[in-house]
């Protein structure tokens, strides 16, 4: 960084009229130290910064400390944030987040296949409806009673399910598919929390890297056709 004005107060965040003050006599007083004050006097004065890449300005301020025999020492010095730094970043977070939510819908709006079913709909009437369905097939099992539901598909096609083994697992792959949207969106939305500063957040890919819906084959993990 770099000292490029001394003097900000137009600029920077107001200060008080006391240190406005003392920073205007800083050369008076350092003056009257090195003739007649035998003691050190400490003075904080306004800056800014210019970073010597990106040319950005920065404010702040610094602490001299000027000592009896007239040498100047910098003891302290603080940066502050350019007056939109903050207000950016919180923007672009709110961007990015509704920009992950809409992906969360679009990926869910999709579906997710079930081998030897076809694709299924998650909507929220479509998932309560599953979740009954795999109960019946439980205690069908449970029983060893016959089951048999017919239901329809993401294209409006139907397809029927005589085995309950085939409901309860189309069921557990459904919550797998949710759960992985859910973990992910969590995972986006953690990134863009960490982010300090705007453009850290808007690099934050927020369509990449969501479950696929395509069927796998529980045993090799591999992407398989859907019967649907």
């Amino acid at each position: 960084m770099t000292d490029i004005n001394r003097s900000f107060l137009s600029w920077a965040p107001p200060l008080s009229a006391a240190r406005a003050s003392a920073i205007s006599a800083t050369e008076a007083e350092a003056e009257r130290v090195k003739a007649k004050a035998p003691i050190a006097l400490a003075i904080t004065e306004g800056i800014i910064t210019q970073d010597a890449v990106s040319g950005i300005l920065t404010a702040g301020e610094r602490t001299l400390q000027i000592k009896a025999d007239g040498s100047v020492v910098e003891t302290k010095r603080t940066l502050f944030d350019p007056p939109n730094k903050r207000r950016r970043l919180e923007e672009t977070q709110a961007r990015q987040n509704a920009a992950i939510s809409a992906e969360r819908d679009r990926v869910q709006a999709e579906g997710v296949d079930i081998a030897g079913v076809g694709r299924l709909d998650l909507s929220t009437a479509s998932l309560t409806l599953f979740n009954g369905l795999v109960q019946l097939a439980t205690l069908a099992i449970a029983a060893g009673q016959p089951f048999e539901q017919t239901i329809t598909l993401a294209d409006g096609d139907s397809a029927t399910i005589d085995d309950p083994q085939t409901m309860v697992t189309a069921g557990i792959q459904i919550a797998q598919h949710m759960a992985a949207i859910y973990a992910h969106e969590r995972e986006l939305r953690a990134a863009v929390t960490a982010a300090k500063t705007a453009e850290a957040a808007a690099a934050i890919d927020v369509r990449a890297g969501w479950p696929s819906g395509q069927a796998r084959d529980p045993a090799t993990g591999r992407f398989v056709a859907s019967n649907g």
